[in-house]
């Protein structure tokens, strides 16, 4: 994990005045939690984080600008959720504080049961971004969180224990809806990831071509796939093409050249050698298992993985 790269600018002369008195930062040199505690007013900015964030605001009052919340003034004891490589600010108050939690897609099971149910609602046009309000089970939580963020050599089971925790809590603690509200900035990024895969794999020869299509690297593009479909990106191609093979021999009159043209295979031998790889059989007799098991429901085929 890379470290949050925040950067100070200044409001009425903050980089100046020397106004920050507590800026714990710990946990194993990954910088993923940040507690800031600030006597006057400032402002604090972000160019955007490797992970998504979970902000939450303790005390005092603060304006948060983002490109999902525009100059929103956000009540103490309340958390946001955003995306990563989202830009944002923070304009405070006197005696404001908050802490800052990175993390990743969740790995446990409590984790994606929260993101599976909200999903199911983030179409839903009434899903409207929205903060929590801090329940006083997750203000112990924090309290104990930012005790844990003093250890001089944290354990990093600690830290990744500590966000399953709150995966549970927030399970329990809120109803869906809530956290379809809560989660909307994070989880739309993802959908519009998702979609414009869907929309757009059955119109690429390769995931190069995937990856031109996006204003993003390689490496980000690999580490979202990965998260969203759970496996490569080449080999999800890859079983995306066998399945419209599949589909499209079904049609009696189809044969091996057309699957080879149709399907932009370089030659015929390239045909063989995919169809031998990925079916265990040559073209010509795939299309005729297939055939024949479409139209007289007989001779199984076997598809190797």
């Amino acid at each position: 994990m890379n470290a949050l790269n925040f950067a100070f600018k200044s409001i009425n002369d903050f980089s100046k005045s020397g106004n920050l008195t507590k800026q714990e930062d710990c946990l194993m040199q990954d910088h993923f939690v940040k507690c800031f505690k600030f006597e006057s007013k400032g402002a604090l900015y972000s160019s955007g984080e490797s992970m998504n964030i979970f902000l939450f605001f303790l005390s005092g009052s603060v304006i948060l600008n983002c490109k999902y919340y525009e100059s929103y003034n956000m009540d103490y004891s309340s958390i946001v959720t955003l995306p990563k490589k989202c830009e944002f600010s923070i304009e405070y108050s006197e005696g404001s504080e908050f802490l800052i939690l990175g993390y990743d897609d969740p790995s446990s099971e409590a984790g994606r049961k929260i993101l599976d149910a909200v999903r199911l609602k983030i179409d839903d046009k009434r899903i409207k971004i929205a903060a929590l309000s801090i329940h006083k089970m997750i203000a112990s939580y924090i309290e104990l969180l930012k005790s844990y963020s003093q250890i001089s050599k944290p354990c990093p089971e600690i830290f990744r224990l500590k966000k399953e925790e709150l995966y549970v809590l927030l399970r329990c603690l809120y109803k869906d809806f809530e956290l379809a509200h809560f989660f909307y900035p994070v989880l739309i990024e993802s959908c519009s990831f998702r979609q414009y895969i869907l929309d757009n794999y059955d119109k690429v020869s390769n995931v190069q071509e995937l990856i031109d299509g996006l204003s993003i690297s390689k490496s980000i593009f690999y580490d979202k796939f990965k998260q969203e479909f759970g496996q490569s990106a080449k080999q999800w191609l890859i079983e995306r093409l066998k399945e419209r093979i599949l589909k499209r021999i079904t049609d009696v009159s189809v044969t091996a050249k057309d699957i080879m043209y149709e399907f932009e295979f370089s030659s015929p031998e390239h045909l063989n050698t995919f169809c031998k790889k990925q079916f265990g059989l040559t073209p010509g007799r795939l299309i005729d298992s297939v055939q024949r098991e479409f139209l007289y429901g007989r001779n199984n085929l076997t598809v190797q993985s």
